[in-house]
């Protein structure tokens, strides 16, 4: 246990999923950046960007963050995650148009839309995939 009673292995996936969710930033704010100067339509690059993301996502934290996890029915366990994911995404790709159409300092710097969009929906895809995806039966 660390600190106030939260288990060291929870704490380790955290911050594993935290790391993979830099990863996953850096990856998404360039497809986001590239397909915005494309297309010039806002909300189809985050689809895009988003949903290429979450693939992303799931092939490092299930080898990475979740490597036990190998063992059960890839395809429908990655349609668990993707599923489990669209309430996180959702809630990045809202924020990120929002404060880049709203926000004219942050308008004129797409990362940092993607940067804050990130964050609004970390905590819901972390604990999506550790609750419902990743969870051991044990």
């Amino acid at each position: 246990m660390i600190g106030l009673d939260v288990p060291y292995g929870f704490l380790l996936k955290a911050v594993k999923f935290g790391c993979v969710g830099c990863v996953v930033y850096l990856y998404d704010t360039l497809a986001f950046t590239l397909l915005l100067g494309l297309m010039e339509n806002s909300v189809i690059a985050r689809v895009i960007s988003v949903a290429s993301a979450i693939l992303l996502s799931w092939i490092i934290n299930h080898t990475f963050t979740y490597r036990y996890a190998w063992r059960e029915l890839e395809v429908q366990k990655f349609a668990t995650f993707f599923v489990s994911q669209l309430p996180g995404a959702m809630i990045n790709a809202i924020t990120t148009l929002v404060t880049l159409h709203g926000i004219a300092f942050v308008g004129e710097r797409p990362w940092l839309a993607v940067a804050i969009g990130s964050l609004a929906g970390m905590i819901s895809n972390f604990t999506m995939a550790h609750h419902f995806v990743f969870s051991r039966k044990d």
